[in-house]
């Protein structure tokens, strides 16, 4: 097979992994997708195998993130050509997981003297799972609208899902691909048995893996939805369709800062008996740095009776600096400040500059040749919960929702964690596919969890996911909207194993992979190695 051959497989393998981030009903793709990939990496040199998995790479993250040019454009106001470099260097970092899967790939095909086809879903788990990413993507997260297959997940995390999707792509590689008729082969007693037996053991675990993984969703599905709840909250949402700026934003036409157009529809929705209200991430609210905002709203509120959440910059003065803060803040039914939560996990280049503090001439010299591109936000400390009545609260900020472990960490961290809430700010991406993209990796964390996730974003879909992952409420993208939401929730939460143990799964995954290479020191590169080569 000529290396253009190969290379055209790899950004077809690509492609086909970008699909469902773009049509979220065509899920199915994935467990299919990384095939061609794998049939042009096979027996190539390292070189090859880094440059075809490059290409995939570059083919994934440009399809399935075309959104990252028109959020450089908005969020910081830069010209096309300013913008198409900075998205360039994005997806080239990015397609560097692909990258590195198959670099590995070919170090451990060295290693064994054969394809490591079993260990290829470890790979590719792991690496997705603990790359850096600027915008986390995990296969799983496209999977969003296959309930059999995410139930599993609130024992593994997304983690699980990730590696049940590789392992199907590698057996299908390794039995429709790699040998013709090799499953016939397989199965047909012959001399060399034995020898045999060391394949066949891999292959019988994969399948075993894939029928327990969908055999619990099947169980799992067959019982819910469960009772959904013993109680029920009354959220009203609030869907500004604020216009993203660059800038402080004025006051709408109107309104002012003491009273914007989110406050008349928090006490419209009070009227008709919201219990709480919720308003997304937007740019700029006042409530910290403008001293008539907080009596207002205090005022407001207290007319309507309703507790309110919303989001504002905080800044906070000390010795040394100003420090601000990425908030959400809770207002109980008197407008009285409750609780604040620091967003704990920002976003790198965009609200702060990694190594920042290390390096403190680094600031300026970017900002000086690239503009004013990085902000200069602080993380908070730690998760936080929001008590109403016997409810818990749990608050995420925008793109911490994609970091599963995290929002486990949260709902862990809180003392009767009922419902997880996510406010965003979407309109940074424009009218493209982000914002549904996100509304769905935001729905495996109600499974993960086994919580309620009402995610709030500022231009829609604004959504309620129950805790099977079922899409219950969807607003519409692109325009404003004031709705009232019922949700159900269970005052005694019973936390999931990921949950508890949120690492368990990709810790076991390493340990898995170092047994592995010790026995396929002990054995593939021995004489057994050379008659199991001889026998497949």
């Amino acid at each position: 097979m000529s290396l253009l051959w190969r290379s055209f497989l790899a950004i077809v393998s690509g492609l086909l992994l970008a699909v469902p981030y773009v049509a979220p009903g065509a899920y199915l793709v994935h467990w299919f997708a990384f095939v061609p990939l794998l049939v042009a990496l096979h027996n190539q040199t390292l070189l090859r195998s880094y440059g075809l998995g490059l290409l995939a790479g570059i083919a994934l993250f440009l399809l399935a993130t075309s959104w990252m040019m028109t959020f450089v454009q908005l969020l910081k106001g830069y010209g096309t050509v300013s913008s198409a470099l900075i998205s360039l260097s994005y997806w080239f970092y990015s397609a560097q997981i692909i990258a590195a899967v198959s670099v590995v790939l070919w170090g451990l095909r060295r290693w064994y003297g054969q394809e490591p086809w079993w260990l290829f879903a470890v790979i590719v788990t792991l690496a997705f799972g603990f790359f850096p990413q600027l915008f986390p993507l995990h296969p799983g997260e496209a999977q969003s609208r296959f309930l059999l297959a995410l139930q599993g997940i609130s024992l593994t995390g997304v983690y699980g899902l990730d590696f049940v999707i590789a392992l199907t792509n590698a057996l299908l590689f390794r039995f429709l691909l790699l040998k013709p008729g090799y499953l016939a082969a397989w199965l047909t007693p012959v001399p060399g048995g034995a020898a045999r037996s060391v394949e066949r053991g891999p292959v019988l675990a994969a399948i075993a893996v894939l029928m327990l993984w969908f055999g619990f969703g099947a169980m799992t599905m067959t019982h819910w939805p469960p009772p959904a709840g013993d109680s029920e909250l009354k959220v009203g949402i609030v869907q500004p369709d604020e216009v993203p700026s660059a800038s402080v934003p004025g006051p709408a036409s109107g309104f002012s800062r003491a009273y914007p157009p989110e406050m008349a529809a928090t006490q419209a929705l009070a009227g008709a008996g919201a219990d709480l209200v919720v308003w997304p991430e937007t740019r700029f609210k006042g409530y910290f740095h403008e001293a008539h905002v907080a009596p207002a709203y205090q005022q407001s509120l207290s007319q309507a009776g309703v507790p309110l959440i919303f989001h504002d910059a905080e800044r906070v003065r000390t010795e040394t600096r100003d420090r601000e803060y990425n908030a959400a803040v809770y207002l109980n039914a008197d407008g009285r400040l409750e609780a604040t939560y620091r967003k704990n996990k920002l976003v790198a280049f965009g609200e702060y500059l990694p190594w920042g503090e290390r390096f403190p001439g680094l600031a300026p010299w970017l900002r000086r040749h690239l503009g004013d591109f990085f902000a200069d936000l602080t993380p908070g400390k730690q998760p936080a919960e929001f008590r109403l009545g016997d409810a818990g609260i749990v608050p995420v900020i925008c793109y911490e929702s994609a970091f599963a472990d995290f929002v486990a960490k949260a709902v862990a961290h809180a003392e009767r964690p009922s419902l997880i809430v996510v406010i965003s700010n979407n309109g940074w991406f424009g009218d493209s596919r982000q914002p549904m993209q996100h509304t769905g990796i935001t729905a495996l964390r109600a499974v993960e969890n086994r919580l309620p996730v009402l995610h709030v974003i500022n231009n829609g879909p604004s959504t309620l996911v129950t805790p099977d992952g079922r899409i219950t409420f969807l607003t519409g993208q692109g325009e404003a909207a004031a709705v009232m939401v019922p949700v159900l929730y269970r005052s005694e939460f019973n936390p999931t194993l990921f949950s508890r143990w949120r690492y368990w799964f990709p810790v076991s995954l390493v340990v898995l992979l170092l047994m592995s290479l010790v026995v396929g020191t002990l054995t593939v590169r021995g004489r057994p190695g050379r008659r199991l080569q001889q026998a497949l």
